[in-house]
């Protein structure tokens, strides 16, 4: 049986302001700087992806599925499709940053993600050490660059791949 939400839901396209294609409305590497829509500040709002952020600068206090997490500078955000999640702009500094990656189940769907939505569910905010942050935050702009090169040929493939290979590296550190 399906449920329906009075809740607004943040889908992948609500993340970015590029035109829609494919890659665009099922992948998305963005900042809170650049883009992040208000609904999430409003009220609590559903993500509708598979969503990491990195916490790069400043504090902020974020509801995650009704649990408040204090976000600080080297703590990655990791939700999954079906979170509920709220910030409260009054507890968010003027100079917090997070950069953020965020896809669909339909653009890693070749892969048998089981395991990695176990692996993530359970722990919504992790604290890194510098080392660890600092290659996440290489790893972001260097997809932040495929993602803005559409002349590579397997650019979606490429994509996917590199972003699994992330996201296998993140769970083995953490």
């Amino acid at each position: 049986m399906v449920q329906t939400t009075d809740l607004p839901i943040i889908n992948i396209s609500s993340l970015h302001k590029n035109e829609g294609d494919f890659i665009h409305d099922n992948f998305a590497v963005s900042d809170t700087d650049s883009y992040l829509p208000e609904e999430i500040y409003e009220h609590p709002t559903i993500v509708n992806a598979i969503f990491f952020g990195i916490c790069v600068r400043g504090i902020g206090k974020l509801k995650i599925n009704l649990t408040e997490y204090d976000v600080n500078k080297n703590d990655v955000i990791v939700l999954i499709a079906g979170t509920i999640i709220q910030c409260d702009l009054s507890k968010v500094s003027d100079d917090f940053l997070i950069y953020f990656v965020t896809f669909s189940d339909d653009f890693i769907k070749e892969f048998d993600a089981t395991n990695i939505y176990a692996s993530l569910r359970n722990q919504p905010c992790v604290t890194m050490n510098d080392e660890c942050t600092q290659t996440l935050i290489k790893r972001y702009f260097s997809l932040q660059e495929m993602l803005a090169n559409d002349d590579y040929a397997f650019r979606k493939e490429i994509l996917q791949y590199s972003l699994l290979a992330n996201i296998y590296e993140f769970i083995g550190v953490r």
